[in-house]
């Protein structure tokens, strides 16, 4: 992810590049489990946002379990719902860094080999067997706890904040590069804030891929 190049961001109406409220800080992957800043999620990809956003409207494994005995395996399952509060409530905008910042890269194995020893008592106390892309991939409470204690890390050694793979992406072309920007990096909004519109390219080929019906 090239620094000074124009990243995407998927956020709330009126200002979708605005720093969250106070009161949310804690509950994203990277947000600092101290609560001394906040942290904008952006990726260099705009289907990134879309595919890291509208993934929670995915049925659950245990409601995919419970229809799939019901229906038989030759049977299309039921997907998701993207409701419409959803997408009337967001909008798509894009910021430029500014050069001369420090990123904590976590899709390097060498960054990886760096933080493990510092990490090494906390992984064993988390549960977790190794410092490797998987570990800071996860999605489930034990991956939060550690990405936000590397967060806090990265914050005391004054990074600007830290990029990272989606959990979400594929190979190659699909790979989706993301990037948590620590409150006091220093940035430009580039060009004006656009609704989300029902047929966004963007969103309709997430919905495809997810098995999601969007609501109208």
């Amino acid at each position: 992810m090239a620094v000074g190049g124009i990243l995407h961001r998927l956020g709330r109406h009126p200002d979708p590049c605005a720093w969250p409220p106070h009161e949310y800080v804690g509950e994203g992957r990277f947000d600092d489990p101290a609560r001394r800043f906040r942290v904008l999620y952006v990726a260099e990809q705009r289907r990134a946002c879309f595919v890291e956003g509208m993934a929670q409207f995915r049925p659950s494994l245990e409601a995919l379990a419970r229809e799939r005995a019901v229906v038989g395996a030759a049977e299309p399952l039921e997907g998701g719902i993207v409701p419409t509060s959803w997408t009337r409530s967001r909008m798509t905008g894009r910021v430029r860094l500014a050069e001369g910042q420090r990123w904590l890269d976590l899709r390097e194995p060498s960054v990886r080999e760096t933080l493990r020893p510092h990490f090494a008592a906390q992984l064993l106390q988390l549960g977790i067997p190794d410092l490797d892309l998987s570990a800071v991939t996860r999605s489930d409470e034990v991956g939060r706890r550690l990405t936000q204690r590397i967060a806090g890390w990265a914050y005391e050694r004054r990074y600007q904040g830290v990029i990272y793979q989606s959990r979400l992406g594929g190979h190659r072309e699909r790979v989706y590069d993301c990037r948590a920007i620590f409150e006091g990096s220093r940035f430009e909004i580039v060009g004006d804030a656009e609704p989300v519109s029902l047929e966004d390219e963007d969103l309709v080929a997430v919905a495809e891929l997810f098995n999601l019906t969007i609501r109208r």
